[in-house]
Protein backbone atom coordinates (compact mmCIF):
# COMPACT_ATOMS: atom_id res chain seq x y z
CA UNK A 1 0.00 0.00 0.00
CA UNK A 2 3.17 2.29 0.33
CA UNK A 3 2.74 3.43 3.68
CA UNK A 4 5.54 3.60 6.65
CA UNK A 5 5.28 5.19 9.80
CA UNK A 6 8.76 6.15 11.22
CA UNK A 7 9.84 6.65 14.66
CA UNK A 8 13.16 7.76 15.87
CA UNK A 9 14.64 6.51 18.80
CA UNK A 10 17.79 6.49 20.67
CA UNK A 11 18.53 4.67 24.05
CA UNK A 12 19.92 7.37 25.89
CA UNK A 13 17.15 9.16 25.96
CA UNK A 14 15.60 6.61 28.17
CA UNK A 15 12.08 6.73 26.91
CA UNK A 16 9.07 4.55 27.25
CA UNK A 17 7.79 3.88 23.92
CA UNK A 18 5.20 1.19 24.59
CA UNK A 19 2.72 3.98 24.36
CA UNK A 20 3.86 4.87 20.50
CA UNK A 21 4.53 1.95 19.41
CA UNK A 22 0.79 0.62 20.74
CA UNK A 23 -0.85 3.93 19.04
CA UNK A 24 0.41 3.23 15.52
CA UNK A 25 -0.67 -0.50 15.68
CA UNK A 26 -3.79 0.18 16.21
CA UNK A 27 -3.89 2.86 13.59
CA UNK A 28 -2.26 1.13 10.86
CA UNK A 29 -4.32 0.40 8.19
CA UNK A 30 -3.63 -2.73 6.36
CA UNK A 31 -0.71 -3.20 4.66
CA UNK A 32 1.33 -0.54 6.20
CA UNK A 33 4.34 -0.49 8.54
CA UNK A 34 5.96 0.82 11.50
CA UNK A 35 9.73 1.23 11.36
CA UNK A 36 11.57 2.10 14.49
CA UNK A 37 14.94 3.37 13.78
CA UNK A 38 17.99 3.25 16.21
CA UNK A 39 19.94 6.40 16.21
CA UNK A 40 22.30 4.94 18.90
CA UNK A 41 25.27 4.41 16.71
CA UNK A 42 24.64 8.07 14.73
CA UNK A 43 23.47 10.76 17.00
CA UNK A 44 24.91 13.54 15.68
CA UNK A 45 23.06 12.80 11.92
CA UNK A 46 19.28 13.22 13.26
CA UNK A 47 18.62 15.64 10.05
CA UNK A 48 20.44 12.96 7.66
CA UNK A 49 18.23 10.37 9.25
CA UNK A 50 15.27 12.09 8.78
CA UNK A 51 15.50 12.88 5.17
CA UNK A 52 16.79 9.03 4.53
CA UNK A 53 13.73 8.24 5.98
CA UNK A 54 11.86 9.01 2.71
CA UNK A 55 13.49 6.84 0.57
CA UNK A 56 11.43 4.18 2.42
CA UNK A 57 7.89 4.44 1.16
CA UNK A 58 5.50 6.45 -1.39
CA UNK A 59 3.93 7.83 2.01
CA UNK A 60 5.80 8.55 5.33
CA UNK A 61 4.72 9.67 8.75
CA UNK A 62 6.74 10.65 11.57
CA UNK A 63 5.80 9.56 15.37
CA UNK A 64 7.94 10.43 18.12
CA UNK A 65 8.99 7.43 20.43
CA UNK A 66 7.08 9.90 23.77
CA UNK A 67 3.97 10.69 21.70
CA UNK A 68 0.79 8.33 20.01
CA UNK A 69 -1.86 8.96 17.94
CA UNK A 70 -5.14 8.48 17.04
CA UNK A 71 -7.18 5.48 15.85
CA UNK A 72 -8.44 6.79 12.74
CA UNK A 73 -5.32 9.29 12.11
CA UNK A 74 -3.37 7.42 9.49
CA UNK A 75 -6.33 6.06 7.56
CA UNK A 76 -7.67 9.26 7.21
CA UNK A 77 -5.04 11.05 5.84
CA UNK A 78 -3.92 8.30 3.50
CA UNK A 79 -7.68 8.61 2.48
CA UNK A 80 -6.91 12.33 1.76
CA UNK A 81 -3.49 12.23 0.61
CA UNK A 82 -4.54 9.65 -2.22
CA UNK A 83 -7.86 11.33 -3.19
CA UNK A 84 -6.20 14.65 -3.32
CA UNK A 85 -2.97 14.38 -5.02
CA UNK A 86 -1.39 16.19 -2.58
CA UNK A 87 1.99 16.66 -1.58
CA UNK A 88 1.24 16.37 2.46
CA UNK A 89 -2.41 15.77 4.62
CA UNK A 90 -2.61 16.50 8.14
CA UNK A 91 -4.44 16.10 11.55
CA UNK A 92 -4.82 18.93 14.65
CA UNK A 93 -2.72 18.29 17.40
CA UNK A 94 -3.41 17.78 21.27
CA UNK A 95 -0.36 18.94 23.46
CA UNK A 96 -0.35 16.99 26.78
CA UNK A 97 0.92 19.42 28.77
CA UNK A 98 3.15 18.18 31.86
CA UNK A 99 0.52 18.54 34.30
CA UNK A 100 -1.59 16.60 32.25
CA UNK A 101 -3.59 19.09 30.61
CA UNK A 102 -4.70 19.30 27.06
CA UNK A 103 -4.08 21.80 24.43
CA UNK A 104 -5.66 21.43 21.41
CA UNK A 105 -3.84 22.95 17.84
CA UNK A 106 -6.33 23.54 15.71
CA UNK A 107 -4.65 23.69 12.05
CA UNK A 108 -6.78 26.12 10.33
CA UNK A 109 -3.94 27.71 8.40
CA UNK A 110 -2.72 28.73 4.44
CA UNK A 111 -0.54 28.30 2.55
CA UNK A 112 1.17 31.48 2.96
CA UNK A 113 1.91 30.35 6.82
CA UNK A 114 3.68 27.85 6.30
CA UNK A 115 7.33 29.41 6.07
CA UNK A 116 6.39 30.94 9.29
CA UNK A 117 7.14 28.56 11.95
CA UNK A 118 7.74 24.56 12.50
CA UNK A 119 4.06 24.23 14.32
CA UNK A 120 2.24 26.18 11.95
CA UNK A 121 1.56 22.24 10.48
CA UNK A 122 3.29 20.06 12.89
CA UNK A 123 1.81 16.60 13.75
CA UNK A 124 0.21 14.22 12.33
CA UNK A 125 1.96 14.67 9.07
CA UNK A 126 1.46 12.63 5.66
CA UNK A 127 4.27 13.22 3.32
CA UNK A 128 4.57 11.94 0.04
CA UNK A 129 7.78 11.13 -1.00
CA UNK A 130 8.39 11.96 -4.46
CA UNK A 131 6.77 15.28 -3.39
CA UNK A 132 9.87 16.22 -1.20
CA UNK A 133 13.63 17.78 -3.61
CA UNK A 134 17.20 17.93 -2.14
CA UNK A 135 16.16 21.48 -0.92
CA UNK A 136 15.37 20.57 3.05
CA UNK A 137 18.53 18.68 3.82
CA UNK A 138 20.27 21.61 2.12
CA UNK A 139 19.01 24.29 4.49
CA UNK A 140 18.78 21.84 7.08
CA UNK A 141 22.61 21.25 7.10
CA UNK A 142 23.55 24.87 6.12
CA UNK A 143 21.79 26.19 9.46
CA UNK A 144 21.61 23.20 11.83
CA UNK A 145 17.90 23.54 12.05
CA UNK A 146 15.24 20.80 12.21
CA UNK A 147 14.42 19.06 9.08
CA UNK A 148 10.98 17.95 9.28
CA UNK A 149 9.01 21.48 8.74
CA UNK A 150 11.57 21.78 5.31
CA UNK A 151 10.25 18.61 4.18
CA UNK A 152 6.43 19.18 4.81
CA UNK A 153 6.45 22.88 3.48
CA UNK A 154 8.62 21.51 0.38
CA UNK A 155 6.16 18.79 -0.45
CA UNK A 156 3.03 21.15 0.34
CA UNK A 157 4.52 24.53 -1.60
CA UNK A 158 4.83 22.39 -4.82
CA UNK A 159 2.33 19.60 -4.89
CA UNK A 160 -0.38 21.50 -2.47
CA UNK A 161 -1.70 20.04 0.94
CA UNK A 162 -4.98 18.89 2.86
CA UNK A 163 -6.35 19.33 6.12
CA UNK A 164 -7.77 16.47 7.77
CA UNK A 165 -9.84 18.26 11.19
CA UNK A 166 -9.40 15.14 14.01
CA UNK A 167 -7.66 15.25 17.03
CA UNK A 168 -4.83 12.73 15.18
CA UNK A 169 -1.67 13.84 17.63
CA UNK A 170 -0.35 13.81 20.63
CA UNK A 171 2.61 15.49 21.55
CA UNK A 172 3.62 14.56 25.05
CA UNK A 173 5.70 17.20 27.07
CA UNK A 174 8.61 16.83 29.30
CA UNK A 175 11.50 18.10 30.63
CA UNK A 176 13.78 16.42 28.30
CA UNK A 177 12.61 17.12 24.86
CA UNK A 178 15.05 18.33 22.26
CA UNK A 179 13.50 21.56 20.99
CA UNK A 180 13.75 22.89 24.81
CA UNK A 181 17.49 22.82 24.50
CA UNK A 182 18.88 26.34 24.89
CA UNK A 183 21.17 26.26 22.00
CA UNK A 184 19.01 24.56 19.71
CA UNK A 185 16.39 27.48 21.01
CA UNK A 186 18.96 29.78 20.11
CA UNK A 187 20.16 28.94 16.95
CA UNK A 188 17.31 28.69 15.66
CA UNK A 189 16.04 32.00 16.59
CA UNK A 190 19.01 33.41 14.87
CA UNK A 191 17.94 31.32 11.81
CA UNK A 192 14.05 31.27 11.36
CA UNK A 193 13.93 34.66 9.40
CA UNK A 194 16.20 33.41 7.02
CA UNK A 195 14.49 29.96 6.52
CA UNK A 196 11.65 31.33 6.05
CA UNK A 197 12.78 33.68 3.21
CA UNK A 198 14.17 30.63 1.74
CA UNK A 199 11.06 28.38 1.93
CA UNK A 200 8.99 31.13 0.49
CA UNK A 201 10.56 30.29 -3.01
CA UNK A 202 9.71 27.11 -3.13
CA UNK A 203 6.65 26.91 -5.17
CA UNK A 204 3.84 28.63 -5.99
CA UNK A 205 0.69 27.46 -3.69
CA UNK A 206 -1.09 30.45 -1.78
CA UNK A 207 -4.49 31.11 -0.25
CA UNK A 208 -6.61 28.51 1.86
CA UNK A 209 -5.58 24.92 2.31
CA UNK A 210 -8.52 22.89 1.65
CA UNK A 211 -10.48 20.60 4.68
CA UNK A 212 -10.68 17.01 3.86
CA UNK A 213 -14.64 15.67 4.80
CA UNK A 214 -14.80 13.89 7.38
CA UNK A 215 -17.53 11.23 7.19
CA UNK A 216 -17.91 10.16 10.96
Amino acid sequence: MGLTVVTHTMTSWGRDTSKCIESVEAAMPPGGKHVIIDLDDHPHDYQEERYKALQLDEYIAFVDDDDYISKDSLSLCFEAIKATDSGIAFTDEVMINVDGSRTLNSRRVNYNMLPLHPQIVHHLTMIRTSAVSAKPIELALKHNCGIEWMMKADAALHHGAIHVPIEGYFWVQHAKQWHKNQDWQNNFIRNIRTLGNEIRTWGDKTGAIPVWNVVS
